[in-house]
């Protein structure tokens, strides 16, 4: 898996390639002074993981990270937490 790695000071990112913190991934997180203060980040549109269109972190203090809808055109999904109730 490749991974993205930002770094200013003493504030570190380390990241997957589309820029998630995956849930169980101990070596990834934001480290300020080497003590982790960002365990899970875990982007979705409409419910939906992105497709990875690239990324790089060519520079140790900034990345691009270009995504783009996991299906063109997909309806979005309904959560219930979305729902508003009716009148």
């Amino acid at each position: 898996m490749d991974q993205l790695v930002l770094k200013e000071n003493e504030l570190v990112l380390v990241s997957d390639e589309l820029g998630d913190i995956a849930e169980g991934r101990r070596r990834l997180g934001l480290y300020y002074r080497d003590t982790r203060y960002l365990s899970i980040f875990d982007l979705t549109i409409n419910g939906q993981k992105p497709r990875l269109m690239a990324s790089s972190s060519q520079q140790n203090y900034a990345c691009d990270i270009q995504l783009a809808p996991a299906r063109l055109g997909a309806e979005p999904s309904h959560r219930q937490e979305d729902a508003k109730p009716s009148l």
